[in-house]
């Protein structure tokens, strides 16, 4: 009886305080940089429908207490933001991160797409594109897919939240000190 207790006593410790939990998945790199530019080329979209919710994405992340923030730029800018209409594929938005070195390393450049097949139509709301462009920015900060719909970086349009949460703000605080 005594070595059943102990046995539940060390499994319990050892699942329940000893091991710290994370609500954020990492990509395994970061920008060099906090102070991050960005880009808008070949913007198809509309103000109002797609680049009004990039706006408020961006001021969103920038309001965190993050270390990190994104300023407006030029050519040379860490990250580049397109808005096409690239069909009916499965994705609305998608962020391509480039490294110094092939599969580990700092991110030279991020390229952000959105797709306008998605975040033109009617069934998405200025929230829910605006939740597709601060996710991407997610990504490219350097935040992986996480479970839960009650999370910015939740895998699929399904999510329900629209900006970064506690949770996405560790994970980058974990990345850029």
């Amino acid at each position: 009886m005594k070595k059943s207790i102990s046995f539940a006593l060390c499994f319990i410790f050892l699942f329940a305080v000893a091991q710290q939990t994370y609500a954020y998945a990492l990509l395994g790199g970061k920008h060099k940089t906090n102070n991050l530019k960005f880009r808008i080329t070949d913007f198809n979209g509309t103000y109002d429908k797609v680049g009004k919710p990039l706006n408020n994405a961006i001021a969103d992340w920038n309001a965190t207490s993050t270390k990190i923030s994104f300023t407006s730029g030029g050519v040379g800018s860490e990250i580049t933001i397109k808005a096409k209409n690239f069909g009916n594929v499965s994705w609305s938005g998608r962020c391509t991160n480039y490294r110094d070195l092939i599969i580990a390393g700092n991110y030279t450049g991020s390229v952000i797409e959105g797709n306008l097949y998605y975040l033109n139509q009617n069934s998405y709301s200025a929230n829910k594109v605006k939740g597709v462009w601060g996710h991407e920015l997610g990504h490219a900060l350097g935040l992986a897919h996480v479970s839960g719909t009650n999370r910015l970086m939740y895998s699929t349009d399904a999510r329900t939240v629209y900006k970064p949460t506690s949770d996405e703000i560790n994970g980058v605080n974990s990345l850029y000190k």
